[in-house]
């Protein structure tokens, strides 16, 4: 390959480069603003006063259903309804009610697999194991 060649192709390259890097640039923009819905508005108000119930031991059961309506109520992807979900399962233990405990932990683990969270769900699987193994 000539030097006048060579020249000319790293010319090119050169112009090719600076006429795709607007194209680059514009890939990479600010995305909207993300709106909060009044659903997670809601399912987070419903866990924050199951959580400030949650440190009475007589109310236990009321604090559990709201982490569960919590759960509910949020979408199919929010990671925050595992969480509720092993509140509302570690609080229905706490307060007696075992069975109910292992399907909250157990439902956790399910939507923490979907979540793609293996960690979480594995930590769910072996809690469910340890209540079923009382429920024996």
């Amino acid at each position: 390959m000539t030097t006048h060649m060579r020249n000319f192709l790293m010319a090119g390259g050169m112009l090719l480069a600076v006429a795709a890097a607007p194209v680059s640039a514009t890939a990479q923009q600010k995305l909207p603003p993300v709106r909060v819905t009044a659903s997670v508005q809601y399912a987070d108000d419903l866990a924050l006063r199951a959580e400030s119930l949650s440190t009475q031991i007589t109310q236990f059961k009321k604090a559990a259903e709201l982490f569960e309506r919590s759960a509910d109520v949020r979408a199919p992807g929010d990671a925050r309804a595992v969480t509720c979900l092993r509140s509302a399962a570690t609080l229905r233990y706490n307060s007696g009610n075992k069975r109910k405990g292992l399907g909250l932990m157990e439902k956790a683990a399910d939507r923490a697999i979907r979540l793609g969270d293996v960690v979480i769900a594995a930590h769910s699987y072996i809690d469910a194991a340890v209540i079923a193994s009382e429920l024996r």
